[in-house]
């Protein structure tokens, strides 16, 4: 019996220490105590925490926890919470690996390891909730009381190395613009270069001599038709003017220096067109030519080359004077012309051939009877069809007989012949013979071939440069344009032949035509040029940019005669520009925006050339002050080794790294920055580029985390004091979430019957009509208002909301509750106000809100003079940013130490009630920004003033709701 005794006995003190555990732990996993309980039923407590978990508290800005050397996380603060992405309450009691990214695991875990021993630090990848991550530099230290754990902080670096690979991205996108500008210039140089080739070729196989020459008059480039020209070589720097070249006027007059068309080009400006001039040939002969000469000019107008054209004109001066003679000069023409005449009498069939005639069709003389039989056989078998049809028809139609035909019987290569025969009628009308004449137009053939070729090789050259040329003649308002336009201004070659201005103004781009037109129009005799770029609108409305260049030609009446031209597609290279305007600008901005210090160094002198404003104003200097100084005049480089050999070193391995660097400001003030340099490439020229980031906040960081013991215990007993005001602060916020519930229990279980006695007195009164049971029905409806109104405070003050702001008339709503107030007041009370200076005052603020502080302050004055020959005063002033109102009354007053406790929740000095009036009325006030306090003394009445914002002020977080 003893035993089974002793057994319930061991039994019940086990099921108490059971239950003390269980209540332990359930105490321990609310955080009732200081301790907290892993998963696996693992406790830890706290003990150490006035020299661990409370070192770093909230107010820091880095991450910081408290941990287990094997990385158990016993407390971590918000801002590491913050960054991870996760709880608080959800990281304590878990592995810190588990935050952290696999690759770095066994770092850290070397890091936690070895800081029993010595402070650790390193950059470690963590891992965020939502699968991201972030750069941290982590560093560890011992809990050195006792050892029994370590601290953690975690200092965020994602926006450093965000920035840095931003830069780096930017650096490499530079670096491609730059190499492909390079390529560009290349590519434009290559270019430029088989232009010149092309211009040689072109310049070479013209028939027309053509010499250009530099300012000065002097031969850069001529072709072998110039020198056949004047039966000499030119050289190249060779001056016509002064090295033996003769010419003579019309009257036979010889050219003076200055008379030479080139000269009055090259010194005037002076554009020449077909001057006739007798010049004087190598071999002594004499030949007559046309000269054409024009000054070429930069954009700024300056005279920088001039072009000679010289056409050689002496055959057909020859020819003309030739006509002039008799019979015999004509034969001697014929030689010289290399023809000969013929007739062909239509009634006889007989055929006449001159002597020279015999010659040009390649015969022996008189070794045939001339005929047309004879002369069909000379023709070429692949022409003899079109000149016979050309015969017949000339025939048939009493017509101008013209035709042309190759030699068939040539050994001396293709020769080509004319005919050109005129009819001669009776007169009946009838055709009775043809008279004309027979040339060798072999030359002239081959210099047409030779001109289609060059004519071709210019289109083509145009076609490569993306260019056309065109010319206007303003008279029919006809635009002829060289075929290369189609492709660039997506025409038919119908319309590139044959166009108008008033058609092709149209296609400018709405934005530009005005412009252009202008320039267009503005032309004259003085300003007979125009250079200008403006974009046209294709059919397909793609925009293409032109830069067109064109000379204009005038009457000796200043009227507009000729325009000509060429427009070059510029599209894709103002598209380069832009982009590299736009790279440049991106730069520039990243460049005057950055946060860090950016200096950009010759790369030869080491001289600054140009500093951002962030360092200039870290420095104290002025942006001149520091450009063409050297780097270690600024202070940087001072201390680190002899300046030239620190940049020479800069030099060489092009990339130095500095982690912690002194730098001296103008002021002699000292910052600790990390000096990173690059070099590279700008316009094909060295550069180097210096990051100086300041480091100051992350030093004294640093010097935090070194202090003694000393200030480490006092920054701990701070932070714990702290630490217990804000648990002060959730308990408070745990009794609002338990008054919110106990308040919506209440409302619903207390309204229905108070609604139910409410309807019930009514009933009674209606019915009964019996005066002794007013008194008693009157008050049993005070009650109900009065428990109505205890549960509209518990609902109100437990579910109190943000304002609703809105522009209230303060002076309307407290004239309202004043109202409110006189139909509830009894006896002797004397209600006194002093509103008039706020008339027409309005407030942003919540009128609901703004009317249950006025009533409760109110009613508190009326609850404090009841009874009494009580007097309620109500005086408000009108402040510059603020309303204030001040409602007395001359009740007992209240003691001072209940004051104090006055807007605390459930206090109340009144036999009823619930004490949440003033609690309700001060968190009211707070959210509006506003202040409320009271003023009493015993006996003496009391006083509570309410001061409101007029205008809406940013929301305050408000601790506890």
């Amino acid at each position: 019996m003893t035993q089974l005794k002793n057994l319930s006995k061991e039994n019940a003190e086990l099921k108490a220490r059971l239950a003390e555990a269980e209540e332990l732990l359930a105490a321990i996993k609310s955080g009732s105590v200081d301790a907290f309980v892993t998963d696996d039923q693992k406790v830890f407590t706290l003990k150490g925490a006035d020299h661990s978990y409370r070192v770093l508290v909230e107010t820091i800005n880095e991450g910081a926890a408290t941990m287990t050397f094997d990385g158990t996380v016993m407390y971590c603060n918000s801002r590491l919470a913050e960054m991870l992405g996760v709880p608080a309450e959800k990281i304590i009691g878990r592995p810190i690996f588990d935050f952290v990214w696999p690759d770095e695991h066994p770092r850290l875990r070397s890091n936690l390891l070895q800081s029993k021993n010595k402070t650790t630090r390193s950059e470690i990848l963590l891992k965020r909730n939502n699968a991201t991550f972030i750069y941290a530099l982590v560093s560890c230290n011992s809990l050195q009381l006792d050892n029994s754990g370590l601290c953690m902080v975690v200092t965020d670096l994602t926006e450093q190395k965000k920035t840095e690979i931003e830069l780096e991205k930017h650096r490499s996108h530079l670096e491609a613009l730059v190499a492909e500008r390079t390529n560009a210039l290349r590519e434009a140089t290559l270019k430029a270069e088989r232009d010149r080739l092309i211009l040689d070729s072109i310049i070479k196989q013209m028939p027309v001599g053509i010499i250009i020459t530099d300012a000065t008059g002097s031969v850069a480039r001529n072709n072998e038709a110039m020198d056949k020209i004047w039966k000499r070589e030119m050289l190249p720097n060779e001056n016509t003017e002064k090295h033996g070249y003769v010419a003579y006027h019309k009257d036979g007059r010889e050219y003076l220096p200055d008379e030479w068309p080139l000269s009055r080009s090259l010194q005037g400006g002076e554009d020449i067109v077909g001057e006739e001039m007798v010049i004087l040939r190598g071999d002594g002969s004499k030949g007559v030519v046309h000269v054409s000469s024009s000054a070429i000019k930069d954009k700024n107008g300056k005279i920088i080359a001039g072009v000679v054209a010289d056409v050689d004109i002496t055959e057909r001066k020859l020819a003309e004077d030739l006509l002039r003679e008799d019979d015999a000069r004509l034969r001697l023409a014929y030689l010289a012309a290399h023809a000969g005449a013929w007739e062909w009498d239509l009634r006889t069939n007989k055929n006449t051939w001159s002597e020279e005639l015999w010659n040009v069709y390649g015969l022996a003389p008189h070794s045939c009877e001339p005929s047309y039989e004879a002369w069909f056989a000379t023709i070429h078998p692949d022409d003899r069809a079109a000149v016979a049809r050309s015969v017949q028809e000339a025939v048939r139609d009493k017509k101008e007989l013209t035709a042309e035909w190759r030699l068939g019987n040539s050994v001396s290569g293709v020769r080509w012949l004319m005919s050109r025969g005129r009819p001669v009628l009776d007169d009946s009308g009838s055709l009775v013979r043809y008279i004309g004449i027979v040339m060798d137009i072999t030359e002239r053939k081959r210099a047409e071939e030779s001109l289609r070729k060059s004519e071709e090789r210019l289109q083509m050259a145009l076609q490569v440069s993306k260019s056309f040329a065109f010319e206007w003649d303003p008279v029919s308002d006809r635009v002829m344009r060289s075929a290369s336009c189609c492709s660039i201004l997506g025409l038919a070659e119908e319309e590139a032949r044959s166009d108008t201005s008033q058609n092709y103004f149209k296609r400018v781009h709405p934005e530009d035509r005005e412009r252009f037109v202008k320039v267009v129009r503005s032309l004259d005799p003085d300003n007979s040029k125009y250079q200008t770029e403006y974009r046209v609108v294709l059919a397909d409305g793609k925009v293409v940019t032109l830069e067109e260049t064109a000379q204009a030609s005038f009457d000796l009446d200043g009227k507009l005669i000729n325009l000509m031209g060429t427009s070059t597609d510029i599209t894709d290279r103002k598209r380069v520009e832009e982009a590299f305007k736009e790279s440049e600008l991106r730069y520039r901005r990243l460049f005057e925006s950055a946060k860090d210090g950016i200096v950009i160094l010759d790369f030869e002198t080491g001289m600054i050339v140009d500093v951002n404003p962030f360092l200039a104003e870290l420095l104290g200097y002025a942006h001149d002050e520091l450009c063409k100084k050297h780097l270690w005049e600024i202070g940087l480089l001072r201390n680190v080794v002899p300046s030239r050999e620190a940049f020479l070193n800069l030099q060489t391995s092009e990339f130095v790294r500095y982690e912690d660097l002194p730098l001296l400001t103008k002021g002699g003030e000292t910052i600790n920055v990390e000096f990173v340099s690059n070099v590279y490439l700008v316009d094909r020229k060295k550069v180097i580029q210096c990051n100086i980031r300041d480091i100051t906040l992350r030093k004294h960081a640093e010097d935090i985390l070194k202090r003694d013991k000393e200030s480490l215990d006092k920054l701990v007993k701070e932070r714990t004091r702290d630490l217990f005001e804000a648990q002060k602060a959730l308990e408070q916020a745990n009794r609002l979430s338990d008054i919110g519930t106990l308040a919506a229990t209440v409302a619903h279980e207390l309204r229905n019957p108070l609604a139910a006695v409410s309807l019930a007195a009514n009933n009674i009164k209606r019915k009964a009509k019996n005066p002794d049971l007013d008194k008693h029905l009157e008050n049993i409806k005070n009650k109900v208002v009065e428990s109505d109104q205890i549960i509209n405070n518990l609902l109100f003050y437990s579910r109190l909301k943000s304002p609703q702001l809105e522009n209230v008339n303060i002076l309307a709503l407290i004239e309202e509750c004043v109202d409110a107030l006189a139909e509830q007041k009894r006896n002797k009370v004397v209600v006194t106000k002093e509103l008039s200076s706020i008339e027409d005052v309005w407030i942003e603020a919540d009128p609901v809100q703004a009317r249950e502080v006025f009533n409760n302050v109110l009613n508190n004055a009326l609850d404090a003079v009841l009874d009494k020959n009580g007097r309620i005063k109500i005086i408000a002033e009108n402040e510059k940013d603020f309303i204030k109102v001040v409602v007395e009354d001359n009740g007992s007053g209240v003691s001072r130490d209940v004051i104090g406790k006055i807007f605390d929740p459930f206090f109340t000095t009144k036999a009823k009630g619930t004490g949440l009036g003033l609690s309700v009325c001060k968190q009211i006030v707070a959210m509006h920004n506003g202040q409320i306090w009271l003023q009493s003394e015993p006996g003496q009445g009391t006083s509570v003033i309410v001061r409101l914002p007029k205008r809406a002020i940013k929301q305050s977080r408000i601790h506890g709701l």
